[in-house]
């Protein structure tokens, strides 16, 4: 879907800001996919984040149905591959979201987390993404 996506922006932000679709080849949409990342009319990734943590917890539910027949250390590896695969990707595009976006990005990967270590919603959650290697994403 490469091209160039012609805006409004310039023109008028004002009727940018009231509208919020982006003019790509002549129509009007409200959010565009290019290279896999969402950008939406008003030029965030909210659109972005929520299908990645939709895909995410999506994964983890599938992965919670095999992770007594795997062992645990390849359990580990997919869920580990899967987190990276889909929040890393494209994670410069993210710099200066909203908090409650981030913190939706956060709450999947403590899911994540949670997941390999077999903890529960109420267990501290610091010692395992540290185990992991993960850093707690700013706030």
């Amino acid at each position: 879907m490469g091209g160039y996506i012609r805006s409004s922006v310039g023109a008028s932000r004002r009727r940018m800001r009231s509208s919020q679709h982006l003019s790509v080849a002549r129509s009007t949409v409200q959010n565009v996919l290019d290279l896999g990342i969402y950008i939406d009319g008003d030029l965030s990734v909210r659109t972005h984040v929520q299908r990645t943590t939709s895909s995410c917890f999506a994964a983890f539910h599938q992965l919670h149905q095999i992770r007594r027949l795997v062992p645990a250390a390849t359990f580990q590896m997919l869920t580990v591959a899967l987190v990276n695969q889909w929040l890393d990707y494209g994670n410069s595009t993210l710099v200066g979201i909203p908090a409650y976006l981030m913190h939706r990005l956060q709450s999947a990967l403590n899911a994540a987390a949670r997941l390999i270590f077999h903890l529960r919603r109420s267990d501290h959650i610091t010692d395992a993404l540290v185990s992991l290697h993960w850093l707690r994403m700013p706030e």
